[in-house]
């Protein structure tokens, strides 16, 4: 077929469907953007509203306190899910030029979505941060919503859809998760200042009701017919470390809790064991691929831990 040759006019009149074209398309840029500044999970979706009321509920998180506010969990996900499709749809337009407006929209935090993770409070606190906050410096776009909790609470909110990737304790030969560690747990007691536990009640020292180690731990005084109370609870792992090396009571620990100033019981000093746990990363059944990228990271951290502590 022959070439077809344009005068000046088709000339012009080409650049001009080519400019509108070009215009509809970043148009079309612009409007999905302005959905995604919409969609993107806001501070009433996912938190960081630091007014408490009615409805609202207050979490330590590992990286900072924050106020949670109570919203259906299946919202938050549909608008996540939204959101992600707003930044497919952008990516199949083509090369068309974005404004700076548009660019600095979709350049903000949170363009991947986040990860709601839940992790005990007694679980390598330090270390665990720090691989944290090193995730979140190496994916700017991706936000880590994290809070420390009891592990029974962690589980509880996973199973609700609250929480996207969760790490906690629980009792050893559960079904599900993608990978579990073995605990080493011990009775625990001050080293200077010892506790003479042969008569009378035992002062336990512990999380608040709900803790496995604390079920645990009553479990296998009632067992033994022993007489027990609480001395001292806190929801702090450092504030019962120090409680026990101050000689208040007894407690049970995982092994990589245990400090220089504790010593060990065994059942020569008249503790047996309490029932074996383990430590557990459990994904939601909808995890999204950043999330179960996480848990890899966070899988490789826990072997790293436990070998040092074997």
């Amino acid at each position: 077929m022959p070439s077809r040759r344009l005068d000046d006019g088709g000339n012009a009149r080409l650049e001009d469907l080519q400019a509108r074209a070009k215009a509809e398309r970043i148009e079309g840029r612009a409007q999905i953007a302005c959905a995604l500044a919409e969609m993107r999970p806001s501070v009433g979706m996912h938190g960081h509203d630091h007014r408490v009321g009615e409805g609202a509920r207050g979490f330590d998180g590992v990286v900072g306190v924050h106020r949670e506010m109570e919203r259906p969990a299946g919202l938050r996900r549909a608008r996540e899910r939204q959101h992600h499709a707003g930044l497919e749809a952008l990516r199949d337009l083509g090369d068309a030029v974005i404004p700076d407006g548009i660019a600095a929209v979709l350049a903000r935090p949170g363009s991947e979505g986040a990860v709601r993770l839940g992790v005990p409070e007694d679980f390598a606190a330090y270390r665990l941060t720090k691989l944290l906050a090193a995730f979140s410096r190496s994916r700017p776009a991706l936000r880590l919503d994290v809070r420390a909790d009891q592990s029974a609470n962690l589980k509880r909110d996973l199973e609700r859809g609250e929480l996207d990737l969760a790490l906690f304790k629980r009792a050893a030969g559960e079904k599900g998760g993608i990978a579990v560690w073995p605990e080493r747990v011990h009775w625990v007691t001050s080293k200077g200042h010892p506790r003479d536990t042969r008569i009378g009640s035992v002062p336990l020292i512990g999380f608040p009701a709900g803790c496995l180690y604390r079920a645990g731990a009553i479990h296998a005084l009632e067992s033994a017919g022993r007489t027990w109370h609480m001395a001292y609870t806190s929801s702090n792992l450092a504030g019962i470390q120090a409680a026990v090396a101050a000689g208040m009571g007894l407690s049970i620990l995982s092994e990589i809790a245990i400090q220089a100033d504790h010593r060990v019981l065994t059942a020569k000093d008249g503790f047996a064991p309490i029932d074996k746990t383990e430590l557990a990363l459990v994904a939601s059944p909808d995890a999204s691929p950043a999330t179960l990228r996480f848990a890899d990271r966070l899988a490789e951290f826990c072997d790293n831990v436990q070998a040092k502590a074997a």
